[in-house]
């Protein structure tokens, strides 16, 4: 049997969506002490299993920082078919999170990069990353005009990694992404390469405007005519660093998906000046 595209498009299994709500009890200087998430979402209708709030909360939370805090997931039925996407719950958990953190940093006056160095122990893996990120990123230096920068972390996979992201305020797009990521020993360099570097393109893409739309029962979108994918006009320099460890191998085929979309989302919000509130960014909430 061969399916059309349109008709793969309209008869697939979707992403579940969520619904977050985050709060931070911060100290005087803006760093948060503890937090909250709590999390509304769909379960996956392919795995029964995904119907667990504990399966959902250990797949998504991967929060990395030194931040206490209650992490609760409620499960409200699917009204379509929902399956597997690209970091599954994660995306979802470390989207709002990062996006989160980085609105707290820019309430409290925060440099993003220093922010997150204070809530990382300073020999850990991902402060490393975060480090190796900044560096090549020249996040000292002052943006140029007109710009803005987004900050991400992860730790997932048993894999480390930190990207950086750069917006221009005038287009919405993202010019340059840096990511340094600690994979324990890289066996295949380019491969690293190349599964980050299709991270931040599904980010790029998710971010920007590419999602599926239901009304009266049925999927508005048939094609990448109306499905935005990115295009090769819309793909950012991607600078990937390794960062050697004596770290056992870890994962990585959805480790940058998560921190890529955050990061984009971010920088996107400190080129406008908008506050992240969903994903597209930009897009009305509900």
């Amino acid at each position: 049997m061969l399916w059309t595209r349109d008709d793969d498009t309209r008869h697939d299994s979707y992403r579940p969506m969520s619904v977050h709500r985050l709060t931070a009890v911060t100290d005087e200087s803006g760093l948060p002490v503890r937090r909250s998430h709590e999390v509304v979402t769909w379960p996956l209708t392919v795995v029964p299993a995904f119907a667990n709030p504990a399966v959902i909360r250990a797949g998504g939370d991967h929060f990395p920082y030194s931040v206490p805090g209650d992490v609760t997931v409620a499960v409200r039925p699917a009204p379509l078919r929902t399956g597997f996407w690209r970091a599954v719950y994660a995306g979802q958990f470390g989207y709002a999170e990062e996006c989160f953190l980085s609105e707290l940093g820019t309430l409290a006056g925060l440099d993003q990069v220093h922010l997150r160095q204070l809530l990382l122990p300073a020999g850990s893996r991902l402060r490393r990353v975060l480090d190796h990120a900044a560096a090549r990123a020249h996040w000292s230096r002052t943006p140029a005009a007109g710009t803005g920068r987004g900050v991400a972390c992860h730790l997932d996979y048993g894999s480390a990694i930190a990207v950086i992201a750069v917006a221009d305020a005038a287009t919405r797009r993202i010019l340059r992404v840096h990511v340094a990521v600690d994979v324990g020993v890289a066996l295949h360099p380019s491969g690293v390469r190349a599964q980050v570097e299709g991270c931040v393109l599904d980010a790029v893409s998710t971010v920007q405007g590419a999602q599926i739309t239901v009304r009266s029962g049925s999927v508005v979108q048939s094609s990448f005519r109306d499905y935005t994918w990115a295009r090769v006009d819309q793909s950012p320099d991607i600078d990937v660093t390794i960062v050697s460890s004596g770290a056992d191998i870890g994962g990585l085929g959805e480790l940058a998906y998560p921190p890529a979309a955050a990061a984009i989302a971010s920088a996107l919000a400190s080129a406008t000046g908008t506050d992240v509130t969903g994903m597209p960014f930009g897009a009305d909430v509900g």
